[in-house]
């Protein structure tokens, strides 16, 4: 479950350049639009993890390259179960708000964009979705996770963590793997 958990999470992490709204923009956007003062609170939690992690040099900093360089150790495996308390999942669940249902509508919302396929595909070939489309047939979940995760590193640019939807997705990740 666990797997499965990061795997669904790690596939939220995908982007797009474009000059047009990007796919992850307007998820983002629908999240903050959809809770009390257009996500003020959870743009804070935001704020206050990161400033958590750089004062334990989890991050160097708040710049895209000590994002990448965070996700790179987290793909070589690297846990920092000891190392933090503060739960950022924790704080999320202190906004009392029920958030899935809020993600579910704002997926089904951003997917329809047509910023939706140039973000996929920035991520994953055809042959990459069929193994994907269907997780529970998929033999050994941990090996196609580091594959997703690899592949996905290699794409990233320090540009994409300005978005608070990969930073996000990266602290949610953090957490799963020190669960």
């Amino acid at each position: 479950m666990r797997i499965l958990f990061l795997f669904i999470s790690f596939l939220s992490l995908f982007s797009v350049f474009s000059q047009e709204k990007r796919f992850e923009e307007i998820y983002q956007e629908c999240i903050y639009d959809s809770l009390p003062n257009k996500g003020e609170r959870l743009k804070t939690y935001i704020n206050d993890f990161e400033k958590h992690l750089i004062s334990l040099k989890i991050l160097k900093n708040s710049d895209g390259k000590s994002y990448l360089d965070l996700f790179k150790t987290l793909i070589e495996g690297k846990t920092y179960p000891s190392k933090y308390s503060y739960s950022y999942l924790d704080s999320i669940n202190n906004l009392e708000i029920n958030i899935l249902p809020r993600n579910i509508r704002c997926y089904e919302k951003s997917v329809k964009d047509k910023s939706y396929a140039d973000f996929f595909l920035r991520f994953f070939d055809k042959d990459e979705y069929e193994k994907t489309k269907n997780l529970s047939k998929v033999k050994n979940p941990e090996k196609l996770f580091k594959e997703v995760l690899y592949n996905t590193y290699s794409k990233m640019k320090p540009e994409d963590y300005e978005l608070d939807y990969y930073k996000h997705n990266l602290f949610m990740i953090l957490y799963t793997v020190n669960w």
